[in-house]
């Protein structure tokens, strides 16, 4: 999810999702290709990877963003609690990008214990 310090928010006046093509943004080395992917999820073209400062850890880009550096472009688990005491705040919610998931290998007959269907039941549950 697209999240912004309250001060750069107010500061960068943003009302609609294309209005970020003007905006600094904050990027992740794994994942160099997100912004692109967001813009191409809201919609709005963009030719090439919008520049911006780019970070090894998602730890450094939560905190420029916090910071007020730019917008960042991260998993909602790491920011839930920078945004529940309003470090953080959400950019255009219906704009979000899935990645490609987990996956978790176990033995099938491991499968029979109650406490390792338990553990793949709270995996794989929906919000």
């Amino acid at each position: 999810m697209a999240v912004v310090s309250p001060a750069l928010l107010s500061e960068l006046k943003v009302r609609h999702a294309k209005d970020l093509t003007r905006c600094p943004l904050l990027h992740m080395k794994s994942r160099i290709s997100a912004w692109p992917d967001w813009f191409r999820k809201a919609r709005i073209d963009v030719s090439q990877t919008p520049r911006g400062q780019v970070f090894d850890y998602f730890f450094l880009c939560i905190e420029a963003a916090i910071n007020g550096y730019g917008i960042a472009l991260v998993p909602e688990a790491l920011v839930s609690l920078d945004i529940a005491e309003r470090r953080l705040g959400i950019l255009f919610p219906q704009s979000r990008i899935i990645g490609s998931g987990f996956y978790g290998l176990f033995n099938p007959s491991a499968r029979k214990a109650k406490s390792v269907e338990q553990f793949i039941t709270w995996l794989t549950q929906k919000d």
